[in-house]
């Protein structure tokens, strides 16, 4: 029997500057049976022709050109056509390592996986991970070890630092195609974890991979972490909803949720206080103090089980100051700030 189709499936919008680099290295990926579909999601730049290019020098490649609608938008298109046994992807500012499928493939097939995953870097700096080479995690296993980390309860250190990203993945097309799982083009962050969070729930059996066989590249100046996204915690509390709903049965005590959301209010206020002053981060936050979640969290959640750095806004909660809370979250990160406008400078 020859060897398994991959669908690698690459969304791209206005990723002239680095899109060839990205199709090439997929293109020269040592597992060669490969329908590599190359996504325009309306781009305005000249990333169609680029794409058009590519297609005359590889057979392998085929295009879907769409009106813009997002990431979330133009992976599902790339679903929709793919014919592959397994299916990718890959951002189009990324660069995969030759061997990365042929690696997961062999992996996935030797273990009888659903899903193969692996580290990956970040502009070449690596994502920590743990000491085994390979770890294999059956079904009763992946509500300890996959699931519950998306809900900030990190039971496995080495998956929940790859967890929430779909590009270091190779899912089998069957799990996709059979439960039709696409992804939610609703959601503004966190669409990738959700998606993978559904995905766990159909797979009977995951095997990672330490090696970092993915280079996550950061190059995109509009990201959340260099812009203010002002209603961060209200998009939080929409995947907190979704996912609660997906993993009910396994997020299934007050405690678990608690610290979640107790996460998810730290996470909003480092992002709120490194860029807004004290003013309009006090308008900002009180949508998380007047959130009934986050009250439910400290009414569950034992003091002793909440970090350092969280201990005095939690005792702004309990004498129920708003003023106070404000003036200790929004200080905490003076130095964030700090170095941020030193960075400002630097550049100018």
């Amino acid at each position: 029997m020859g060897k398994k189709l991959v669908s690698v499936i690459i969304p791209i919008y206005n990723m002239e500057k680095f899109l060839d680099r990205t199709v090439k290295s997929v293109v020269e990926s040592d597992y060669d049976n490969l329908e590599i579909i190359l996504v325009d999601d309306g781009s305005t730049d000249n990333s169609l022709d680029l794409c058009k290019i590519w297609e005359g020098k590889d057979s392998r490649i085929k295009i879907i050109h769409k009106e813009n609608g997002g990431a979330s938008s133009a992976r599902n298109a790339g679903i929709k056509a793919s014919t592959g046994d397994y299916i990718a992807f890959v951002d189009s500012d990324d660069i995969v390592e030759k061997m990365m499928y042929s690696k997961l493939i062999s992996l996935i097939e030797k273990t009888y996986s659903d899903i193969g995953w692996c580290s990956y870097d970040t502009n070449g700096a690596l994502i920590p991970v743990g000491k085994k080479t390979e770890t294999v995690i059956e079904k009763e296993q992946i509500k300890q070890n996959a699931i519950l980390p998306f809900f900030g309860i990190v039971n496995n250190p080495t998956l929940l630092n790859t967890y929430n990203s779909i590009f270091n993945k190779v899912v089998r097309g069957s799990i996709i195609r059979k439960n039709k799982i696409y992804f939610r083009e609703d959601l503004r962050i966190g669409e990738d974890s959700e998606y993978i969070t559904r995905l766990l729930m159909k797979s009977n059996r995951i095997v990672f991979c330490e090696e970092p066989l993915y280079h996550y590249m950061t190059q995109n100046d509009n990201s959340l972490t260099r812009t203010c996204m002002t209603d961060l915690f209200s998009i939080k509390v929409k995947r907190y909803e979704i996912f609660k709903s997906i993993c009910e049965e396994y997020v299934n005590t007050t405690e678990k949720r608690a610290e979640a959301f107790f996460r998810y209010e730290i996470e909003c206020l480092n992002h709120y206080s490194i860029f807004l002053g004290l003013s309009e981060f006090s308008k900002c936050v009180r949508e998380i103090w007047d959130c009934e979640y986050v009250k439910d969290a400290y009414k569950s959640f034992y003091e002793k089980s909440i970090p350092i750095v969280g201990k005095r806004i939690a005792f702004a909660h309990k004498i129920n100051c708003f003023f106070l809370y404000c003036l200790i979250a929004h200080q905490k990160n003076r130095i964030l700030r700090t170095k941020r406008f030193i960075c400002k400078i630097i550049k100018k």
